[in-house]
């Protein structure tokens, strides 16, 4: 569980991966060890290896890193964070979203919604609704609305106060330390966790965490090596924002067509073969081409390396997102087919090398 989503950050010494900018209101840090007090009217995006944070941000806080205390006095939107250890307090005037492997929203924090993914969580804080999908919850605090729970342990603190409806699938029963009404819980038995052992839950977690860490090493490779490409997919992309799309969406289904009645001649089979490796690179690539490319259409007066990382974090973190991943992916696929079929046109007409 102790895996670190975001170690590398602090191996690079770089200057590019060092650096503080402010774009308009908002402010964007990239460093190994970020200490700061904020006090900012826009929004905060930052990524290191160890991440302190207090102060007062009137839009959202998106922060990546290993271990994180964010401890703020209020923010007006968002906090959106992905790390190892995540501590988190202070007044939350939209919603908390987190991954990690030990996640700890402490007491006196306030939010609107709560939606968290990780090993272990601790919530002691007031909500208007919580969504944890963990192996071990501790649940001792307040909620005004609704609990939905998906874990393998459960415990149910003494200061635990729920409104609304609370549902909990896990592989046992819910432990109830004080004098929470039982009946109020709509208990399902999961068959998922009851045949896992923690090993396999951990081995799970851990696999999405390392995904999450080849996709960033992934985007700073391609920005180091394909600037030119991924400038021009950029540009694609903001010229006809619906054209990468459709060209993608012909690829992804006439290519495999093509590829198999390439294969009739001998002289064909080699093609083939080359033409579906580089099918599946792009589908493998797809979600880091996509998040190099927002990053760079959202951020760009941005260091590209920065704005590669930050958008790659955005789309990898919503792939693990229910439904909304597969939704995602598949838009990710084609656009990634779709602007290297752009470039590659590009490159025969005017002879250029991408």
């Amino acid at each position: 569980m102790g895996v670190l989503i975001l170690t590398f950050v602090s191996c690079f010494s770089i200057k590019a991966f060092a650096e503080s900018t402010n774009s308009a209101k908002n402010l964007f840090v990239a460093d190994g060890e970020v200490d700061k007090r904020l006090d900012i009217e826009g929004d905060a995006y930052i990524a290191g290896n160890g991440i302190k944070l207090s102060g007062n941000v009137a839009g959202d806080v998106i922060v990546a890193g290993n271990t994180l205390d964010i401890y703020v006095e209020n923010v007006g939107g968002s906090v959106r964070l992905a790390g190892s250890t995540v501590n988190i307090g202070g007044n939350i005037n939209r919603n908390i979203t987190a991954i990690g492997a030990t996640i700890n929203i402490k007491e006196g924090t306030s939010a609107n919604g709560v939606y968290v993914s990780a090993g272990e969580v601790e919530f002691l804080g007031e909500a208007e609704d919580v969504f944890i999908s963990a192996d071990k919850v501790n649940l001792n605090g307040i909620i005004y609305g609704n609990v939905n729970i998906e874990c393998n342990e459960l415990i149910i603190g003494e200061n635990t106060k729920v409104d609304g409806e609370i549902k909990v699938k896990a592989s046992t029963e819910p432990t109830i330390l004080g004098e929470f009404d039982s009946d109020k819980i709509e208990f399902t038995l999961s068959k998922e966790y009851e045949n896992k052992s923690d090993t396999y839950n951990r081995a799970f977690f851990i696999e999405k965490i390392l995904s999450l860490i080849t996709a960033l090493i992934l985007s700073l490779l391609l920005v180091l090596m394909c600037k030119r490409y991924l400038f021009k997919a950029k540009e694609y992309t903001i010229d006809r924002p619906w054209l990468p799309f459709l060209i993608g969406f012909a690829t992804l289904i006439i290519l495999p067509i093509l590829a198999l009645l390439v294969c009739i001649t001998i002289i064909g089979i080699p093609i083939a073969f080359i033409a579906l490796i580089i099918y599946g690179v792009l589908i493998y690539l797809a979600p880091v081409v996509s998040g190099i490319v927002l990053g760079e259409i959202i951020f760009k007066n941005m260091n590209l390396y920065l704005s590669a990382l930050i958008g790659t974090i955005f789309i990898k973190v919503i792939m693990f997102i229910p439904y909304v991943g597969g939704v995602v992916l598949f838009a990710c696929v084609l656009l990634s087919l779709g602007v290297f079929i752009q470039n590659l046109i590009s490159s025969i007409t005017s002879k250029e090398i991408m």
